[in-house]
């Protein structure tokens, strides 16, 4: 009971759980204040319909969005709930449409009363078939015959149609027998909400979860509108007064929907839409539905009707402007939350990465005062390994660096400091910094370009992408390969290659290898997949773009297209250049120059 109590803590919960149970109890204390609820209100047949309609409604709104948001697709207990919605949901709407004398004249009082009577056990058992704690082999088949257990429910319910409108003297006998069938009916509704209540109390200590506490106070106040039909006369007021928890119940279980589907981080805005503008128009065209009947009648004609559809449209509008605005707001909140998270992720990042930095130094240093026999004479073998030593540092110190650049770029941090080069200059530095390795392994790096262009780029950043893809390439190149870079001029764009005869890139990954710690699955090219990331950034950020393709000689080809001049906002490549840049990748590999291609 301490437990169930904790879930009461604030006052709106407290209230809404107790109220009920508080009116019901004076009403069955005081006999004369239980009067016959007509004698209150000679409308309430009207008030009947158009509360268990919205009550009706609301419960398919929350079957239609239990899926989506508890996933019914994966679970049992996701799938259990949302038939429970679902055939309250239905009982209810039918027993809102046969109220005698209202919609359907032929039909007789049994059929709206059992309509109601059945809609609070069938879905109190579904809950606690949602609560039963399934074998995984058996609930994958519940799961995988969902549409078969849906298809169950529909011929039950068609039966029981049938039933009432071929066979009304079954429901009369049951009506002569309504205090038994009742409290059996009122027993299993209650046995089963308990075992759902025990279910939700155990999934919250396990997680937490909010919709599971939501549940709980959804499955207390069922409870008590079944104790409202069971143990009062129909038509008194004790038992009308079903219709307040039962709202309550569909109102706090939406809330815990919209909640959850609001935090959810893929926020779908039509789903969100959808729930709340149904009920809102519903509710509106109901009223609006009934002032219209009731002007018909006094046959006021075209001069009201007009009005009337006037007002509706503008109350119409008013709600979809009302929710579209709290969409937005909830987008924007969610984007400041958003840029906030990931400044706070970068700045952790980088002062995390700007420590490993410090020792890391220290290492580089002692390792190349060994390597240049500062400390001593070494070995052959010695010499080797503290080269391949240092050429770790070097890669973890570039991975370092990557890692901080992408953060700043990711968050608008990292600023380019723009400067006419030379092109040419560059691209033989950067093969001249990488013929050593090349050497090594004795891979043939070559060049070859025209006479090209100065540029406007920021010649650290330019750099270090043409860096890392050499020494991407030296990494994934065979030893006795070869890797050739090339350069050319197209219109007012500079078109950088770099091509290897390694593994390549299947066309399948060809646009996930640019993303942050991505690798290629199934192939030997693989990394800590931070270089690409940083190169198509800072491409990007240039207004040029880089892409992957099969090189001639079956290996990747990386290429780089770059505006000579650099705009206020980044440029697009035209589609006609584009295009030309394609056929003229092909141009840039001699035969001399390459070998066998």
């Amino acid at each position: 009971m301490s437990t169930v109590t904790a879930y009461l803590k604030g006052k709106p919960t407290a209230v809404l759980i107790v109220l009920p149970l508080v009116l019901f109890a004076l009403l069955q204390l005081f006999p004369a204040l239980d009067t016959s609820a007509s004698s209150v209100s000679r409308y309430i047949r009207l008030i009947q319909f158009y509360v268990g309609s919205l009550t009706g409604v609301l419960a398919l709104i929350a079957a239609l969005f239990a899926g989506t948001t508890l996933g019914a697709k994966t679970n049992s207990r996701a799938l259990f709930i949302t038939l429970a919605f679902t055939a309250i949901s239905t009982l209810l709407l039918v027993s809102s449409a046969a109220i005698p004398d209202l919609l359907i004249s032929e039909l007789n009082n049994q059929f709206f009363i059992w309509s109601l009577n059945f809609s609070f056990p069938a879905a109190a058992f579904l809950f606690a078939l949602a609560s039963l704690p399934w074998r995984p082999a058996t609930e994958a088949r519940l799961v995988a015959r969902r549409h078969f257990l849906l298809l169950g429910g529909v011929i039950l319910f068609v039966l029981y149609v049938a039933i009432a409108f071929s066979y009304p003297a079954i429901l009369d006998t049951l009506g002569n027998s309504r205090y038994a069938v009742q409290s059996t009916l009122a027993v299993v509704t209650l046995i089963s909400l308990l075992i759902a209540i025990r279910r939700s109390r155990a999934l919250i200590r396990h997680s937490g979860s909010r919709i599971e506490r939501s549940l709980v106070i959804t499955f207390i106040l069922l409870a008590e509108a079944q104790i409202c039909l069971a143990f009062s006369q129909p038509g008194r007021l004790s038992w009308f007064l079903y219709h307040v928890p039962t709202l309550a119940a569909l109102i706090v279980a939406l809330r815990a929907m919209l909640s959850r589907m609001e935090r959810s981080p893929e926020l779908k805005l039509t789903h969100y839409f959808a729930a709340l503008a149904s009920i809102a128009i519903f509710g509106i065209s109901l009223v609006i539905g009934e002032v219209g009947k009731h002007w018909l009648t006094l046959g006021s004609g075209r001069s009201s009707i007009i009005p009337l559809a006037l007002v509706q449209g503008f109350l119409s509008f008013l709600v979809l402007f009302l929710i579209v605005s709290r969409l937005n707001r909830l987008v924007v909140e969610r984007t400041l939350a958003l840029q906030q998270e990931q400044y706070l992720r970068s700045e952790l990042i980088q002062l995390i990465v700007h420590d490993l930095k410090s020792p890391l130094s220290v290492i580089k240093g002692g390792i190349n005062l060994l390597a240049r026999a500062r400390l001593g004479p070494l070995t052959e073998t010695q010499t080797r390994l503290l080269t391949n030593l240092e050429q770790s540092g070097d890669d973890i110190l570039q991975m370092i660096n990557d890692l901080l650049d992408v953060e700043r770029m990711e968050v608008g941090v990292l600023k380019l400091q723009v400067g006419i080069v030379e092109p040419e200059t560059l691209l033989h530095e950067c093969v001249n910094d990488s013929q050593i390795i090349a050497s090594t392994y004795k891979q043939n790096l070559t060049i070859s370009h025209p006479v090209l262009p100065r540029i406007q780029v920021d010649k650290s950043l330019l750099r270090r992408v043409l860096n890392n893809l050499l020494t991407n390439a030296l990494k994934f190149t065979p030893e006795g390969g070869q890797i050739h870079v090339a350069a050319a001029a197209l219109g007012d764009y500079l078109l950088i290659s770099v091509a290897d005869n390694g593994p390549g890139v299947p066309p399948a990954d060809r646009k996930r290898i640019f993303e942050k710690f991505t690798q290629v699955r199934g192939t030997e090219r693989r990394g800590a997949g931070l270089g690409l990331t940083f190169c198509k950034m800072a491409i990007e950020a240039h207004g040029g773009t880089i892409t992957v393709a099969d090189s001639d000689s079956g290996g990747a080809l990386f290429e780089i297209v770059l505006p000579q001049r650099q705009a206020p906002e980044a440029n697009a490549l035209p589609q006609e250049q584009a295009l030309d840049a394609g056929r003229l990748a092909g141009t840039l590999y001699p035969e001399n120059e390459v070998g066998n291609r």
